[in-house]
């Protein structure tokens, strides 16, 4: 009796084998296929593969358990795009505490100039002072 392969993809137009496949269930002569291929489509996690007698009508349950693959596959595929949507509202987050600190930091370098002068005034202002209380003191000396 002869062998077919049904072939279902977990999204429609991947490729394996050299066959696109569809995300609706294909049968195809067993016959079709090298060893190879067989076994490289069987081990691939994107397709639902079973082999059965032609004869045979292809089961519900591999139909229902399409559907279960579909529905998960469409869930993975929607987190997958919240993810890339947090992931790059995290990055823009990153993006302005980076720039944020670099303006902290310029703020913090402009408090460190500014007690610098101020410091420099200061001592200045005792200067002036010191010398006033000399000029004063050899006025009153004479």
């Amino acid at each position: 009796m002869e062998k077919v392969i049904d072939i279902t993809a977990k999204r429609d137009g991947f490729r394996r084998a050299g066959l696109v496949h569809s995300d609706k269930t294909q049968t195809y002569p067993l016959s079709r296929f090298t060893k190879e291929q067989l076994e490289q489509l069987k081990s691939e996690p994107m397709l639902v593969v079973a082999i059965r007698n032609a004869n045979d009508q292809p089961s519900g349950q591999s139909d229902e358990l399409y559907q279960q693959v579909k529905l998960l596959t469409d869930l993975l595929d929607g987190e997958r795009k919240k993810n890339s949507e947090l992931t790059a509202g995290l990055d823009a987050e990153r993006q302005k505490v980076t720039d944020l600190t670099a303006e902290l930091k310029a703020e913090r370098q402009k408090v460190t100039d500014l007690t610098a002068d101020l410091e420099a005034e200061r001592q200045k202002a005792a200067d002036v002072a010191t010398q006033q209380d000399a000029a004063q003191s050899t006025k009153k000396g004479k």
